[in-house]
């Protein structure tokens, strides 16, 4: 899903989730800011409910984590980690099923001065056989997804995305689902191979 090396990624995820008693299905928006440096991380993270983004950098090759906190780096065990982890498990799902079913390039245009090519991504216009596997799967999971997909034309990686997409939401025992639920997905990357991240611990 992303470019390899250096860059700057933007996300907004309005994901569709269980209400605290499991009564309703609700959204919830997270953003994410981040710079990465192979496996070094400057992350901005916003989840539902907060007012201010919580800082913190993933240094990979020495596997530590720092949150920000005044300013002041305070070390953290693998937290920050698991919400990186949590960022392409919520995108790929209903982004490769749309891809999957129908992908078709409507033009090229320049992301972030880059030039990209331009897909058509929905699910709905898939193959009638594959539409009916997919939705004969269960009452919990990715329903229908479409959207727009630029692709970067020198690497083959994403350069932005735009998907929207239905699903059944697990409920407290997980099946059957709880409800139905809309999501919304956005992704923008720039400053590709101009990034540069290193420890706030000198």
């Amino acid at each position: 899903m992303v470019i390899i090396g250096s860059y700057h990624i933007e996300v907004t995820l309005d994901l569709p989730k269980a209400n605290a008693d499991y009564s309703a299905v609700v959204n919830g928006v997270t953003k994410i800011s981040a710079d990465v440096e192979g496996k070094n991380i400057h992350l901005f993270q916003t989840d539902p409910g907060a007012t201010t983004p919580l800082e913190g950098f993933i240094i990979g090759d020495t596997k530590k984590e720092y949150k920000m906190v005044n300013g002041s780096p305070q070390a953290m065990i693998g937290q920050l980690a698991v919400k990186w982890a949590f960022l392409p498990l919520n995108v790929v799902s209903p982004y490769t099923i749309a891809a999957t079913l129908h992908a078709e390039k409507t033009g090229e245009e320049t992301v972030n001065g880059r030039p990209a090519a331009v897909y058509d991504i929905d699910s709905s216009k898939g193959d009638p056989a594959q539409i009916a596997a997919l939705t004969s799967l269960g009452t919990v999971g990715v329903k229908s997804s479409k959207g727009t997909v630029w692709i970067d034309k020198e690497t083959g990686g994403m350069l932005k995305l735009t998907l929207e997409y239905a699903m059944g939401v697990p409920g407290r025992s997980g099946i059957p689902a709880l409800g139905e639920g809309t999501g919304h997905i956005q992704v923008e990357f720039s400053k590709v191979g101009q990034v540069s991240v290193v420890s706030p611990v000198k």
